[in-house]
């Protein structure tokens, strides 16, 4: 059973395009410290999701990064001042900020902030 509960209100809808984050050092499978993590790489994981994925009819992406770093979660539409299942989110409270509502810009906002925070 996951662990997410579904949204009262939020459609219901088959997934058919997927993303797998695969986080930090996760690269390293197969290779780095086998009895605690196992043999098995990261590509034969992949190659085993996109088989699964694609015999139910969804295409899936993968992307492993090694960033720890926090995120800033951008919304295009202004989300509270829309359906109420729009205004739950799982990741906002972990993210450094939240910006909806301001379209595009949005993204122009979060990458100016990254960049001085990072001076």
């Amino acid at each position: 059973m996951s662990k997410f509960k579904r949204v009262a209100g939020a459609p219901r809808r088959r997934l058919k395009n997927i993303l797998v984050l695969h986080g930090p050092n996760l690269n390293l499978l197969g290779a780095r410290e086998p009895r605690i993590y196992g043999k098995e790489t990261i590509q034969s994981i992949n190659v085993r999701l996109s088989r699964m994925a694609r015999s139910e009819g969804a295409t899936l992406q993968v992307f492993q990064s090694n960033h720890e770093g926090a995120f800033i979660e951008v919304h295009l539409s202004n989300i509270y001042s829309r359906e109420p299942f729009r205004r739950h989110s799982y990741f906002s409270d972990l993210a450094v900020g939240t910006i909806c509502g301001l379209g595009s810009r949005g993204y122009d906002l979060a990458l100016q902030f990254v960049l001085q925070e990072s001076r």
